[in-house]
């Protein structure tokens, strides 16, 4: 397997456009090669031209468990991309730091947007992976997602438990 190309949600490929509302220019990675699409500037879709760039879709993305999150828009829209140009999807399932607690009224229909992407509560306690399937059979994105466990993943837990933590990057 070959790495050809990137996406950068809000905040950048790096985490490192931190302030609120920055957006970030699609660039040529210089270590890698590749180009690195911003999904967080002139677009918030992949174009026709960023699909072609690859076979293979993989999403590896840290959510909050929270609707308002934007990786989640990004996650269906990435998903209804790939379902409209015939590509594979791969969801990682990164351990959603927050753990399962459903809270919050659910988004009506009609209203989403970039920080409400679909009908669900305010805190909707699913790992990204779990959204995917959710997007996948809600919107009818019909592409196929593996199952794949998240090792040493127990939701119950609090943050950390697992030995794993929640921290802001780099």
């Amino acid at each position: 397997m070959r790495l050809t190309a990137a996406f950068g949600p809000q905040h950048g490929l790096r985490g490192d456009k931190q302030d609120n509302m920055v957006e970030s220019p699609d660039f040529n990675d210089p270590a890698l090669g590749i180009p690195v699409f911003s999904l967080y500037g002139a677009v918030r879709r992949p174009t026709d031209a960023m699909m072609d760039t690859f076979d293979v879709l993989l999403v590896d993305l840290q959510d909050l468990g929270c609707r308002i999150y934007t990786f989640i828009t990004t996650l269906r829209y990435v998903l209804e991309a790939a379902a409209q140009h015939g590509k594979f999807g791969v969801g990682a399932r990164p351990a959603n730091p927050i753990g399962r607690p459903v809270e919050g009224l659910t988004l009506r229909a009609g209203w989403e947007s970039f920080v409400g992407a679909g009908e669900m509560p305010m805190r909707h306690g699913l790992t990204l992976g779990e959204l995917g399937h959710w997007f996948v059979r809600r919107f009818s994105a019909r592409r196929r997602l593996p199952r794949r466990g998240d090792a040493g993943w127990e939701p119950s837990l609090a943050p950390g438990t697992a030995g794993r933590s929640a921290s802001a990057p780099g």
